[in-house]
């Protein structure tokens, strides 16, 4: 395993074009390397955006197959590569992934809800914020940012009720001053953040 973890980070720094259409061909057996695919095919699709987006079918039926379906961390990762946009999914499709169980899922979901400007889903929510566990409530707001600027301001004060840990309202006060930006954070790296 740590031999072909290897190999991907060298292909990551190599480039190959060759690379593309493997990860196409074979994604359904690479699954179980869901980490190491989803941070090869974001440098890839830096070089050539929109190189991936053929593979949605693909990527959705691995997400809701073994080993993705039963493991959380690969199903994770997968689910990375719609929240970093290196594949984009039409919000039809959004629905065929409402299904899965864990919060940690759940919160990507709304992140990818996000990145394709669901306005109507945050819209119904802003007085449905009971039905998101504490967790899934900083994705909620986040994800929101989606709307108009003066929307969102009054979106975040009628949720800020919700919110009652120590920290909240500083993370509010931080996503309605950082609003523009957001969505590009969800695909840097911690390096590219300052301290």
């Amino acid at each position: 395993m740590g031999r072909i973890k290897v190999l991907f980070r060298a292909i990551k720094i190599a480039k190959p074009k060759e690379a593309r259409d493997f990860i196409k061909c074979n994604f359904a057996e690479l699954a179980v390397f869901a980490k190491e695919v989803c941070l090869l095919m974001e440098t890839l699709e830096d070089d050539n955006p929109r190189c991936f987006d053929a593979m949605l079918n693909d990527l959705i039926a691995v997400i809701l197959s073994p080993p993705a379906s039963s493991v959380q961390v690969i199903r994770s990762w997968l689910l990375e590569i719609l929240v970093r946009g290196i594949v984009k999914i039409p919000l039809p499709r959004v629905k065929e992934l409402e299904a899965l169980p864990e919060v940690a899922n759940k919160r990507q979901l709304l992140l990818i809800r996000s990145r394709g400007k669901d306005k109507n889903y945050f819209r119904k929510q802003k007085t449905a914020t009971h039905n998101f566990s504490a967790p899934e409530l900083s994705c909620l707001v986040w994800g929101a940012s989606c709307l108009p600027q003066d929307e969102y301001k009054n979106w975040i004060n009628a949720v800020k009720g919700s919110f009652n840990k120590p920290l909240d309202k500083l993370y509010l006060k931080w996503l309605s001053s950082n609003k523009a930006s957001l969505i590009s954070k969800l695909k840097r790296t911690t390096l590219d953040h300052p301290n």
